[in-house]
């Protein structure tokens, strides 16, 4: 459990990855957006969020190369093409390209996606992250933070004790919020959680819960408030079905969740344990990510 821990570090050093033109691109999309990325042990974990694609990657044309792919590459620049390189992964131990399945699919001309992709190594900080078109052209291209970047951030959503919990669980990580329209997109990565929640216990009010609350504090139990939506347009609590699945004492995923409001910077994200007690708790930053 040690090691699993320590692979764990980097994902609490999560910052928000830029996109801009792939260089050397002249065609008429301009994608933008952000993105984060995680390694743990030889599984690199990325989250999205861009704007500006085709709306063909609706659904990926069948037997085209990398069509509507975003990938790791191997290059540490978004600024030589040649310098890009072709996908990260290690090559001596994995004969099949990894990330040859790793697509977004788009919703009018934008896309939100997470997924976990085995590469073999851990070392992307610094790595270009690439966006492909339906016809598997470099179009954007954005720089996993490098490790000074990393512990400088400020953009993720750092989980501490949820104020007064006393109980046994240490949940820690981070996590990021987007907000689209209408929707909130909360993708994440914590330890400490516990395996009850392999399987979230049915009829137990918010057991294995991570959810947005109205609150904007983290050290004032009593003004956590409840769950954030609009209350006013929303009749059922759009927060209740949003858990997360435990594996072991790790948890991450990503989720959207349709609250009829924009309006999340600074609220607080609370983690909930299998009997729904509160027991962690972040506030989302100024500088979430908002498409």
């Amino acid at each position: 459990m040690v090691k699993a821990l320590a692979v764990l570090a980097p994902l609490v050093a999560a910052n928000n990855i830029k996109f801009g033109p792939y260089p050397g691109y002249e065609g008429s999309l301009t994608v933008t957006g952000e993105a984060v990325a995680y390694a743990i042990g030889d599984t690199a974990l990325v989250g999205f969020g861009i704007k500006g694609i085709e709306s063909e990657c609706a659904a990926t044309p069948e037997g085209v190369a990398n069509a509507c792919g975003i990938h790791i590459h191997e290059g540490t620049t978004c600024d030589d093409a040649a310098a890009v390189g072709g996908h990260f992964y290690d090559k001596d131990n994995i004969d099949a390209d990894p990330w040859a399945s790793k697509v977004y699919q788009s919703k009018g001309d934008a896309a939100f996606g997470f997924f976990p992709t085995k590469i073999g190594k851990s070392d992307i900080n610094g790595r270009a992250l690439v966006v492909h078109d339906s016809t598997g052209a470099r179009i954007a291209c954005g720089l996993i933070p490098s490790a000074l970047e990393l512990a400088a951030s400020t953009s993720a959503v750092r989980f501490g004790p949820y104020p007064g919990y006393t109980g046994e669980l240490q949940v820690k990580g981070a996590a990021t919020a987007y907000a689209y329209g209408k929707e909130a997109w909360v993708q994440f990565g914590i330890s400490g959680v516990e395996e009850a929640c392999a399987t979230v216990p049915a009829g137990v009010s918010n057991a294995c819960g991570i959810h947005i609350h109205e609150g904007k504090t983290c050290d004032d139990a009593d003004a956590v408030g409840g769950h954030f939506y609009d209350k006013d347009s929303i009749d059922t609590d759009p927060w209740a079905p949003q858990v997360y699945t435990a594996r072991g004492q790790f948890a991450t995923g990503t989720f959207p969740t349709t609250i009829g409001t924009a309006d999340i910077t600074g609220r607080a994200l609370v983690v909930h344990d299998s009997t729904g007690a509160r027991v962690a708790c972040g506030l989302i930053p100024a500088d979430f990510m908002m498409v």
